[in-house]
């Protein structure tokens, strides 16, 4: 596997109070022929993560068509789950609904942070996602009794199927999976997916596509206090086998990702593969895209 970088594709200027740093977590929905619409999270003057878009052309991407003059998604109140933040993760058709999977970020003391899945509704009247609830969709339970960070949802064959992290502190997380027939309902399994070897840090942001019957995930790998990107396969998305060294894509000579990669959605369109990333500092300067090169 190889990737041809197609370079950076937006960076905020801090042009928009709520739209001050960082571009992170992007991934795309296609709109119609070569234009998509990127979503991804930003900070404003304090520090607060909100969603934005922008739409692109794949066959001029680094000109940006279109963006939000608003968020797409704001903070919680006070004292909410996501009073201090909001990243967005994925989006997913369910019974001709799109529903928005977010991360809420909340700080019950000074220097520490809590994080856990949020649902939003798209309503097509307003134009707007609005949150179904105050409170977190996935939060702490038996299985995962510490924090659920970023995820992926995907419905194949009817079921619905999600690989999250599952977060302990102190260095130890998982990916993990669970499923549902009906997308609002979920069996959290307990599987682990993609476990931490030795010597590294942290998983992070899986992106899964199904080829062919086969699962392909790509995740985020820290080591020595920076990111890579990891890659692992599985015949039926539970049981995975990592491949790593076959990820093709590496931090490279341009400023912006001169020491990390991380966060990928990867994403198909008109038989190419495409990859979104962010580079150094957890999406500090942007997001990239890349395309895969055919064998």
């Amino acid at each position: 596997m190889k990737w041809q970088k197609l370079g950076l594709i937006f960076c905020p200027d801090s042009k928009m109070s709520w739209m001050q740093s960082h571009a992170m977590l992007p991934f795309a929905k296609k709109i119609n022929a070569s234009i998509f619409r990127i979503y991804f999270s930003v900070r404003d003057e304090t520090n607060r993560g909100h969603g934005a878009f922008l739409d692109i052309d794949l066959h001029d991407p680094k000109k940006v068509l279109n963006l939000s003059s608003e968020p797409v998604l704001n903070p919680g109140e006070l004292g909410s789950f996501d009073d201090a933040g909001v990243t967005l993760n994925c989006e997913t058709q369910i019974n001709g609904n799109r529903y928005l999977w977010y991360t809420g970020w909340s700080s019950p003391a000074p220097g520490s942070f809590e994080t856990f899945c949020g649902l939003a509704k798209y309503n097509s009247h307003d134009e707007q996602f609005e949150k179904i609830n105050r409170t977190p969709f996935l939060g702490r339970s038996e299985l995962d009794p510490g924090s659920i960070g970023f995820l992926q949802v995907l419905e194949h064959h009817g079921r619905y199927q999600m690989w999250y992290e599952s977060n302990l502190g102190l260095a130890r997380n998982k990916i993990k999976y669970a499923e549902s027939t009906d997308g609002l309902h979920w069996q959290m399994t307990g599987i682990d997916c993609i476990k931490l070897k030795d010597g590294e840090q942290m998983l992070s942001r899986p992106s899964v596509l199904i080829e062919s019957g086969e699962y392909q995930m790509w995740y985020s790998l820290k080591i020595n206090d920076q990111y890579r990107l990891g890659y692992a396969t599985s015949h039926d998305g539970k049981v995975w086998e990592r491949r790593d060294s076959e990820v093709g894509i590496f931090p490279g000579d341009d400023a912006w990702e001169s020491d990390e990669i991380e966060y990928p959605f990867v994403f198909d369109d008109q038989g190419d593969r495409y990859m979104l990333y962010n580079g150094n500092a957890y999406g500090k300067t942007g997001f990239g895209l890349a395309r895969l090169v055919k064998s």
